[in-house]
């Protein structure tokens, strides 16, 4: 603006003071949505990092000193404790005893590998054929 020119007086402002109880319910439903993004982004790096520490497992090499059957208990072991993790991330207060039974079941893999039995794989009565081997039977049947 130049110097010569006049400026017009500027209007005066009041700001009356706002009741608390008018401005809370404001507050809690911007806290409610933060912590719904909050929620929603914990949940997304939480399954990406599940998604993709699952296929590098599965990729992963096998070990030339195990068989092929201990290979694979290995990797579904080492699954087995990255979704443990994730339960524990996305809901370490609500879920924590799901994570560790199926942590624990990747241990009791891990252990059968060492040729120790955990009471979860034992069976009583005759061993038949699992329902593993029937459904490969059946697809093989049905083509």
């Amino acid at each position: 603006m130049a110097k010569d020119q006049a400026t017009a007086p500027q209007p005066k402002v009041t700001i009356e003071p706002i009741d608390p109880q008018t401005v809370e319910p404001f507050k809690r439903d911007l806290a409610q949505r933060l912590n719904r993004e909050a929620a929603r982004e914990l949940v997304w790096r939480a399954t990406s990092k599940l998604v993709e520490r699952s296929l590098f497992i599965m990729n992963d090499k096998d070990d030339p000193g195990l068989s092929a059957i201990n290979n694979q208990r290995r990797k579904y072991a080492r699954i087995l404790w990255e979704i443990s993790a994730y339960f524990h991330a996305i809901g370490h207060d609500k879920l924590p005893e799901l994570g560790t039974d199926i942590g624990g079941l990747g241990v009791a893999l891990e252990d059968l590998i060492r040729g120790v039995t955990d009471p979860l794989f034992v069976t009583k009565g005759s061993k038949r054929d699992s329902a593993r081997i029937w459904g490969a039977r059946l697809q093989a049947a049905l083509g």
